[in-house]
């Protein structure tokens, strides 16, 4: 609890972590230049930012399509855009943010992703410009350690867990 007052100019979209330390949110480009960017049929980037609200300590991450807390706010996903937004495959950078220690993890192809329930497990499959390396994967929260539950050269999709997160 705090009466510290954070203004975020063209912020949006905000998400509070469970624990109610972290807030994270979409930082607008700025009118003008998104409206250039639109008339010359360039894509208007967006940012997340993550905002400790203890120590007001940021962290801003570019060219960003979604973004979302685990259960237990030990985790902060951040989803790039497409840089080929031509490219056959759905794959793009999936950003795994340790909130504890600020350390980062690139999981490179995810297409779709989703934490389980309880926020232990983390579910994603992986869609590749040459298919090599498809398929869905289960990441353990606590321990980093990341298994396939099933790949090969083909297409994998609509994942969800089951209603207690544990298949």
């Amino acid at each position: 609890q705090s009466d510290k007052v954070h203004e975020v100019p063209r912020g949006s979209r905000p998400q509070l972590s469970d624990d109610s330390k972290w807030i994270a949110y979409v930082l607008t480009s700025p009118v003008k230049e998104a409206e250039k960017l639109r008339a010359a049929n360039k894509p208007v980037i967006n940012q997340a930012e993550l905002l400790n609200l203890e120590t007001g300590d940021k962290k801003t991450w570019d060219n960003v399509a979604s973004f979302t807390f685990s259960k237990g706010s030990k985790l902060f996903a951040i989803k790039r855009n497409k840089s080929d937004r031509d490219a056959k495959h759905d794959g793009t950078d999936l950003i795994l943010c340790h909130l504890n220690d600020g350390t980062e993890e690139l999981l490179g192809s995810v297409s779709a992703f989703s934490f389980n329930k309880p926020g232990s497990h983390l579910a994603y499959t992986v869609s590749a410009a040459d298919k090599n390396g498809n398929g869905i994967y289960l990441l353990d929260a606590a321990t980093g350690m990341r298994r396939p539950l099933d790949n090969g050269k083909m297409d994998f999709a609509r994942m969800a867990w089951d209603e207690e997160g544990t298949a």
